[in-house]
């Protein structure tokens, strides 16, 4: 799948990113754009991060992917998705998921994967320019950030939030946002280690 055109920079970035104080301190990975190769593990570790958080599917499904539920081939009853999340069908929904954003619809952004020293994916962070529900106005926004447990708490979390800073530096934008559910606890820690703050809550009442 291709990325749209956030990726103009990305050379340049990647220039950037290996000349930053601290961004390949541990030495262990290298920062790179996801290539077509990419695409096929990503969409499988996407879908089975869904699977393995079903119990806050129903609220990110209702709030995040309806309008791509809507647009599936086949009609997803929300219901039975929320219950009996299958492998295909959250590979289905990340799949319309990432289409709609990378589509002639979405807006620019870049994933980029992260290796280990045997070039095997480590980790990735997925990032794109959008603009503010209410005000409107331009900022980054953190899409997706995963770490491969084999190489959590070596640092490399924080090198996949500096390398999404770095991006929206690129872009020109002054602010960066990410969503992350309240019960993620590492995620959270990671995310506040790094400066980010609680800007608003959302909240949902199932009906």
């Amino acid at each position: 799948m291709q990325v749209s055109e956030g990726s103009i920079a990305a050379n340049h970035l990647l220039m950037k990113l290996s000349q930053m104080s601290g961004a390949f301190e541990h030495g262990d990975f290298r920062i790179e754009i996801a290539t077509e190769d990419d695409w096929p593990w990503l969409v499988d570790v996407m879908a089975e991060r869904v699977c393995e958080n079903v119990s806050t599917t129903a609220s990110r499904l209702e709030q995040q992917q309806r309008s791509v539920i809507e647009n599936l081939e086949q009609k997803v009853d929300e219901e039975f998705v929320h219950r009996h999340l299958s492998p295909e069908v959250a590979r289905r929904l990340v799949r319309a998921t990432i289409t709609k954003i990378c589509g002639p619809e979405g807006y620019p952004n870049d994933l980029f994967i992260a290796r280990d020293p045997d070039g095997r994916k480590a980790g990735y962070v997925w990032v794109g320019r959008t603009r503010h529900e209410g005000t409107l106005d331009p900022h980054a926004l953190i899409l997706d950030l995963y770490v491969v447990e084999a190489h959590r708490r070596k640092g490399l979390g924080s090198l996949l939030v500096e390398t999404a800073e770095e991006w929206a530096r690129q872009q020109a934008l002054e602010q960066i946002v990410l969503d992350v559910e309240p019960d993620n606890s590492p995620a959270r820690s990671l995310y506040e280690s790094a400066g980010y703050q609680v800007f608003t809550i959302r909240m949902t009442k199932r009906l």
